[in-house]
């Protein structure tokens, strides 16, 4: 269950992020194990544990069943940091009183710490930008603990013991957009529990690896799946330098949903780089088999099942046994924690998203499946993408899921609707390409909105507080749902475009960072039924043109959490006028939603 030697243990409650602390521990050297929430304190006991981290999780602790700590554990003396629900845990079990909120609190807020000389806010901010993703909140502290930080809608969004070293935070420090988070984990590691600094290794990573690839593949023959993009070409250029060319098939498929020529500049790529590359156009069969199917899981399932049906297909042509595959970590998480229905037997929740290569490949293959850079996130494969030589236009390439604009054209998909959505995601490249965010791209929805949910005065009662008087508040609830998440489950719900003006003035360009940042972070936490907030661009809606377009640009370092670009008006205003000359499209809108609430992809 646990690793030999870890320094710090991540006791597993079931959230989303959990597997950040392990990728933050790994950058530093550190070692660490995720252990299910029933460990006891005699099996930590038995282990030479400098500190142990509570993961947040989609629970209520006051709910019956919720995994609890062996309240032992407390009691060993070793460092303890609890967050979200393991900073609730902390003083639920401890004696404190955890309630429901009044309302969510969900992406960004303003933090203010109480105690900077306290070691775990050495060299922190009194001030801050914090990620919040929680519905319930302290509302006594245990007998024994302090209060250490607050926003202002969380009175007590952190607690210390004072006589034990038990920290809980609100907060999650664990994601790349919690401004101070990675010093407190920093500060809790080496001024609390101690642990010794090392540097990751990339050129251990790739011996490691590479002797992994031949000890598994050995004189076998492998197919490797290559979309073209950054992950795939990354594992193919290292399985390459250990198989030889005819043991390794580099395999790329056209499921006829891609970006506009991408199939033919990525072959171009291919064979520059000297790979043995072969090329599948499967639209025919792709399409045939999404044919009126509209739901997001079931998009990714068929094309899941689609891509492994044509593998197999082609590693029976040169005898090969083993599928070598770019999974990577957020895949993996996504596809198997969060959902609100937990998966019985395991101690995490369900499902955020299936991705076609995880959660949507088929139980049986006939393939063995070879995953080299599974326990990776993006920005670690593009830094071994430019250490294995790759070029600059594949390393720092756009990332795109495999379904591709299957999964960016909302509802049943055809020929017409995937021309509409690659010339307007060829437009929205372009123009952004240059000031280089971590992933953007277009979506193509229905024209279509509904208004039998009655939250508009509610939502306008939000937005007023953030405009001018008098001013215009127009909402359009789109029909389409999507996927966000909310306390760590799934929640397959509604995008709300927001049109504001006054005098003529779209008020969306007159807003800060942080009112948008917060405008979107109270819609969502407030009204349960909204997971997006788009900015309509457009001056109006035209309702005779049958789609409209949604941007989405996104900053991240992981991709477990992600802010919108904020990009300049003259940007947006470009973009508006050169998607609005596309003769069906009825209105441009730009998604200024956090990843929580919202999904980095739609569905």
């Amino acid at each position: 269950m646990i690793n030999n030697n870890p320094e710090i243990i991540i006791i597993d409650f079931g959230g989303q992020y959990v597997f950040n602390f392990k990728r933050f521990f790994f950058e530093l050297g550190i070692s660490s194990e995720i252990v299910p929430y029933n460990i006891t304190s005699e099996e930590i006991m038995a282990k030479n544990i400098k500190g142990i981290i509570l993961s947040g999780g989609p629970y209520s602790v006051y709910d019956p069943g919720t995994p609890k700590l062996d309240k032992k554990i407390y009691d060993l003396g070793i460092p303890i940091l609890g967050i979200c629900y393991g900073n609730q845990l902390i003083a639920e079990q401890l004696g404190g009183k955890v309630e429901k909120g009044q309302q969510g609190e969900y992406g960004f807020t303003y933090l203010e710490i109480s105690n900077l000389k306290d070691p775990l806010f050495t060299n922190i901010k009194q001030k801050s930008i914090c990620w919040m993703s929680h519905s319930d909140l302290i509302s006594e502290i245990p007998p024994d603990f302090e209060i250490i930080a607050k926003t202002p809608q969380t009175e007590i969004a952190g607690i210390k013991s004072l006589s034990r070293p038990i920290y809980g935070l609100q907060w999650h420090i664990e994601v790349t957009h919690s401004e101070e988070g990675e010093k407190i984990l920093n500060n809790f590691v080496f001024n609390i529990a101690k642990c010794k600094k090392k540097e990751w290794n990339v050129d251990s990573f790739i011996k490691k690896s590479s002797t992994e690839i031949k000890n598994i593949i050995k004189d076998g023959t492998a197919i490797c799946a290559v979309s073209g993009g950054v992950d795939s070409s990354t594992v193919a250029m290292l399985s390459s330098k250990v198989l030889k060319y005819d043991q390794l098939y580099c395999v790329h498929i056209n499921n006829g949903v891609m970006r506009k020529n991408e199939s033919e500049q990525v072959i171009k790529w291919y064979k520059n780089l000297g790979l043995n590359i072969r090329y599948i156009d499967a639209t025919n069969e792709f399409l045939k088999k999404l044919d009126g199917i509209t739901g997001s899981d079931e998009k990714r399932k068929i094309i899941g099942k689609t891509f492994i049906d044509i593998f197999e297909r082609e590693a029976k042509k040169v005898n090969a046994q083993f599928l070598i595959q770019a999974t990577i970590m957020p895949d993996i998480i996504e596809s198997t924690r969060g959902e609100a229905n937990k998966i019985k037997g395991k101690k995490h929740g369900g499902i955020i998203k299936i991705h076609h290569n995880v959660g949507g490949l088929p139980e049986k293959m006939g393939l063995r499946l070879v995953e080299p850079i599974k326990n990776l996130f993006k920005y670690q494969v593009r830094i071994l993408a430019r250490k294995l030589g790759l070029p600059k236009e594949i390393s720092e390439r756009q990332p795109q899921p495999g379904p591709a604009g299957a999964v960016r054209i909302l509802g049943p998909i055809n020929t017409e609707k995937i021309k509409i959505w690659q010339e307007s995601n060829h437009i929205v490249e372009k123009i952004l390409k240059p000031l280089h965010p971590s992933q953007y791209f277009a979506i193509l929805l229905p024209n279509k909105y509904i208004n039998n949910l009655n939250i508009n005065n509610e939502i306008k009662n939000i937005v007023s507080n953030f405009v001018e008087p008098e001013s215009l508040i127009e909402p359009f609830i789109f029909s389409s749902q999507t996927i966000g998440v909310k306390g760590d489950e799934r929640a397959y719900r509604y995008t709300l475009g927001l049109k504001m003006m006054k005098n003529g003035v779209n008020l969306w360009f007159t807003l800060n960072s942080i009112d948008i940042l917060n405008l979107q972070g109270i819609i969502t936490g407030r009204i349960n039924q909204i997971v997006r907030i788009a900015a309509l661009l457009s001056d109006n809606l035209d309702y005779n043109k049958p789609y409209v377009i949604l941007i989405r640009s996104v900053e991240t370092k992981d991709f477990m959490t992600a802010t919108p670009t904020l990009l300049k008006k003259e940007i947006l205003m470009k973009l508006k006028n050169e998607l609005n000359k596309i003769p069906s499209i009825g209105a441009v809108f730009y998604d200024y939603t956090t990843k929580p609430s919202a999904t980095i992809e739609y569905i």
